[in-house]
């Protein structure tokens, strides 16, 4: 009885260890959590948007990034920051609040969007999980998610991931 009790036990246990156990370190951003951080990049990108309908051109200056980064924050998170206990920090050149990076990048403009989906630019490596706002600081941006190594999230043709909004009104070259 008492061997039979033991391989019920161990059979349990693969059986446990194959069906339950959380998602390998190497699929967190490109499989399982992919939709989580897609969905933040959408919040993102339509708080670009949004400030760009406020204030006619993009964030430029570290104020002005930083207040993407709050606007982003309280819509990915129900409310505001609360930058005593979570303050904006800087990594390089980009601010921080969480896991949202912003910085001002002047060559997003006329970026060479079909090139650096094939081969994204080098620098495009951070902290891994988290989500990039690239600002030209005109009417410009690109975000994009970065995995667990901080590289862009690929799609299945292994091609980087990543919005582009041109928010230049028609007409204006």
């Amino acid at each position: 009885m008492k061997k039979a009790i033991t391989v019920i036990v161990q059979c349990a246990t693969i059986i446990y260890s194959t069906c339950c156990l959380q998602p390998a370190l190497a699929q967190y951003g490109q499989g399982f959590l992919s939709g989580i951080y897609q969905s933040g990049a959408k919040s993102a990108a339509d708080a670009m948007r949004n400030y760009y309908k406020e204030h006619r051109q993009l964030p430029r200056s570290t104020t002005e990034l930083d207040d993407v980064l709050c606007n982003v924050y309280a819509e990915i998170n129900g409310g505001p920051p609360n930058l005593i206990a979570t303050p904006i920090t800087t990594y390089n050149d980009y601010r921080v609040l969480g896991s949202l990076m912003i910085k001002y990048d002047p060559t997003v403009a006329n970026a060479p969007v079909e090139l650096w989906r094939k081969n994204p630019p080098e620098n495009w490596m951070v902290p891994g999980g988290k989500i990039v706002i690239l600002s030209d600081g005109n009417s410009e941006f690109i975000n994009w998610c970065a995995t667990i190594n901080g590289a862009p999230m690929l799609d299945e043709n292994n091609h980087c991931i990543f919005t582009v909004g041109s928010l230049a009104p028609a007409g204006t070259p």
